[in-house]
């Protein structure tokens, strides 16, 4: 590791500032080996007290810890509650981890790892699947009481942006270098004390906007086609009063196309009475000469 002396100096005054602010904590010893495996889950995202509030309800609400292997996802979820942090991440490591562990021993007691070697204990929780990394090192620190400090999200988010691990590090391997810096008891009060804060210190995810109920996207839904059909009942109303306009258009047009007939008519009237009476006035002034005569 490329400039590790000042990685170390940098976690050492994390240490002493967390000692000055907390003073010492103590830690809770895990017996049962199963227990262990679901703490080590759930520690991962949430506060050591409510994770064992979890554990608890996880115990009573099954009958045979074999039993979590085929419970489906969305019924731990419910166990743990919904309000946990990333319940359903959680729900789905404890059932991916039950059912590698029950593959590979066909139970799931793991306590025979007290008796092997670091290597061989190594070897098998590295062969868990969806075993995390802090998970293991909760394993191995709580129920193995080994000096490993095992690192949650938040813990591990605080240490890369404060700048006490190098960029690109795993949460493997900033465990261990966190673990060979701080030993033995003080490797122990820092983990407490440095959960509470990374909690504390965590950044906070912008909440999510309200997701539209089912009502108002119905309602919105059915604006476009109200708008619609009151635009189509326009047109059908607009287009009988165009036909209604084209057909007093047309049967006035047809109405002076007839009286223009008629007018000639008139006139052709007028005119033969007119020739009529002058024809009758030439035959009386023929008369009265006649008469003169």
């Amino acid at each position: 590791m490329r400039n590790a002396q000042e990685f170390v100096r940098k976690l050492k005054q994390l240490n002493a500032k967390l000692k000055k602010d907390g003073g010492k904590a103590t830690i809770e010893a895990v017996d049962d080996s199963t227990r262990a495996l679901l703490m080590g889950i759930l520690c991962n995202y949430a506060a050591e007290q409510r994770a064992a509030g979890a554990v608890r309800k996880i115990i009573e609400s099954v009958v045979d810890m074999n039993e979590l292997r085929v419970t489906a996802v969305s019924d731990l979820v419910g166990i743990i509650g919904h309000d946990y942090p990333q319940a359903r991440q959680a729900a789905t490591e404890i059932t991916q981890v039950f059912n590698s562990v029950f593959n590979s021993l066909h139970h799931l007691d793991v306590s025979y790892l007290k008796t092997q070697s670091k290597k061989a204990v190594n070897a098998f929780l590295e062969g868990i699947d969806g075993l995390t990394p802090h998970a293991a090192a909760f394993f191995r620190n709580r129920y193995l009481n080994y000096n490993e400090i095992p690192l949650d999200e938040n813990m591990f988010s605080y240490l890369h942006r404060t700048k006490c691990i190098p960029d690109g590090i795993s949460v493997a391997e900033a465990q261990r270098f966190v673990s060979d810096t701080l030993k033995d008891r003080e490797g122990v009060n820092f983990y407490m004390m440095f959960k509470r804060y990374g909690s504390t210190h965590a950044l906070r995810k912008a909440p999510r906007k309200p997701e539209p109920s089912a009502t108002a996207a119905s309602a919105r839904s059915k604006k476009p086609v109200a708008a619609i059909a009151g635009q189509h009942e326009d047109d059908s109303s607009a287009a009988p009063k165009r036909g209604k306009g084209r057909a007093a258009a047309s049967s006035t047009a047809a109405s002076s196309r007839a009286a223009k007939p008629s007018k000639s008519r008139a006139r052709k009237s007028s005119a033969s009475g007119k020739s009529r009476p002058t024809a009758s006035a030439g035959k009386s002034s023929t008369r009265d000469r006649t008469s003169r005569k």
